[in-house]
């Protein structure tokens, strides 16, 4: 079975393990966590490491991880940072980070060995803006944001990392009914109360971000059956 998260913002390594048993779970099983596993929460790096040690989780990036990305010089100085010795271009997306609660992500760093951050970044860099999937009789594209300034006509390597992962799509808006878009990055209470907790279904996109960033919980979608696991419910 193939399940989805997303948005996880340095939740609670063991809450997120309890939520998987939850669902039943196994090796046998595949986890694909698009985006944000970072920032905001305190066990951000934590997550990275055990996703990293799994062989059957997969991480695609979110805008989070794309803004750490942006920092590499972190990786190498984060015990001792002077700003004043970056570039502008350095500083620029240090701010930016910093802005979007990457300090709890740089305080986790700290306190890792030199070798164990580098692993963490190379391991980042490799992961992917978005992934299609054929699940029996549906295709399922992945990706943090949405389908920005979507069109049809585009073929998903057009679209710049902007589109992919910052995008915040209506309610109102629709994608392509070839498949359906699976995505987090906005909050589904962002929407309306009525969503709090819990996952939107449209007739072309699913958003799974629950609202980890707002005290809730993360959800898990089995993609198979679209069944959903909360580890709570909000309504």
């Amino acid at each position: 079975m193939t399940y989805v998260t997303s948005d996880l913002h340095g939740y609670p390594l063991e809450k997120f393990k309890a939520l998987l048993k939850k669902a039943e779970f196994s090796e046998k099983d595949r986890l694909i966590i698009i985006g944000d596993v970072i920032d905001r929460g305190a066990e951000s790096a934590k997550l990275l490491l055990w996703i990293m040690e799994q062989k059957n989780v997969e991480l695609l990036l979110g805008n989070h991880e794309d803004m750490m990305l942006g920092c590499e010089f972190l990786f190498s100085e984060v015990d001792d940072i002077d700003t004043s010795e970056l570039s502008e271009r350095e500083l620029l997306c240090y701010m930016n980070w910093m802005k979007n609660g990457g300090d709890e992500t740089v305080a986790e760093l700290k306190r890792l060995s030199g070798e164990k951050r580098r692993e963490i970044f190379d391991f980042v860099s490799d992961c992917a803006m978005y992934k299609t999937l054929d699940i029996g009789s549906r295709r399922f594209v992945l990706v943090h944001g949405g389908l920005g300034n979507f069109s049809s006509e585009r073929e998903l390597c057009d679209y710049s990392s902007r589109e992919l992962l910052w995008e915040r799509p209506m309610l109102w808006e629709n994608y392509s009914y070839d498949f359906i878009t699976v995505f987090g990055h906005t909050p589904t209470l962002s929407y309306s109360r009525e969503y709090r907790g819990r996952m939107i279904k449209t007739s072309t996109w699913i958003n799974i971000d629950t609202g980890v960033t707002a005290g809730l919980d993360p959800m898990l979608l089995r993609l198979e059956d679209l069944k959903e696991f909360y580890q709570n419910t909000y309504f």
